[in-house]
């Protein structure tokens, strides 16, 4: 899984007790490790990157006789201290202000004071992009604004990030895009899209590969040969 340094700092890992790839902190970009994470009796289980000055952080508790316990997620800042104490079930990270976490088997948001803006409520849920984040009821997912209101009703396969006021949605496993209001610009009949960067996005049908503007228009076809 290829990794990348956010804010000066990317996720370290080495060799602890002659296994590989164990997590263990977070590394500069003269690889020297800036944060090691240790704790008496517990072990990092995953290390995220670190969004809008904090970083979710799995740690478990090792036990005595060998066992181990669930995995509990919290949040550090970049001197390694606990912003955000481990009590989460699942963490996503910070993004306008608000991060998806997991607490008693739903998915809410809180803001970066521990205090939950949108209560848990939802199956699953991505992070907040243009004001709107995806969110999932029923097995279906649609949006919600930064109040928790349902502003693009569940309906879809799956959800997307807003860019460029556009995101990727499912049907029948096919994909298309919509618009912020929820209007479907380009109908589900996509094998395969990107994220819009500067108003365009690379997409794949029936007829090959193209790119896309924000009005669903064809900019250009990719040649077939």
């Amino acid at each position: 899984m290829p990794l990348w340094f956010s804010e000066g700092l990317v996720e370290g890992y080495g060799e602890k007790n002659n296994i590989l790839n164990i997590p263990l902190g977070y590394v500069d970009s003269n690889g020297e490790y800036v944060i090691r994470l240790e704790e008496p009796g517990k072990e990092i289980e995953f290390l995220q990157g670190f969004s809008e000055g904090l970083a979710a952080v799995s740690m478990r508790a090792v036990h005595s006789d060998g066992s181990i316990g669930p995995g509990v997620w919290g949040y550090i800042n970049h001197s390694g201290e606990w912003s955000i104490q481990p009590t989460y079930e699942g963490a996503g990270d910070f993004h306008e202000g608000l991060s998806a976490v997991l607490k008693n088997g739903r998915w809410g948001y809180i803001d970066n004071t521990n205090k939950f803006v949108i209560p848990p409520q939802f199956e699953s849920a991505m992070e907040f992009s243009e004001g709107l984040a995806a969110i999932r009821l029923k097995g279906q997912w649609g949006y919600i604004d930064q109040t928790g209101a349902v502003v693009i009703t569940p309906q879809f396969e799956h959800g997307g990030l807003f860019r460029s006021g556009m995101t990727t949605i499912g049907r029948n496993r096919k994909l298309g895009y919509i618009d912020k209001k929820g209007t479907v610009i380009i109908s589900p009949n996509l094998d395969w899209g990107t994220e819009f960067v500067d108003g365009v996005a690379a997409i794949s049908d029936s007829l090959g590969y193209g790119v896309v503007d924000t009005a669903g228009r064809m900019v250009c076809r990719l040649e077939n040969k």
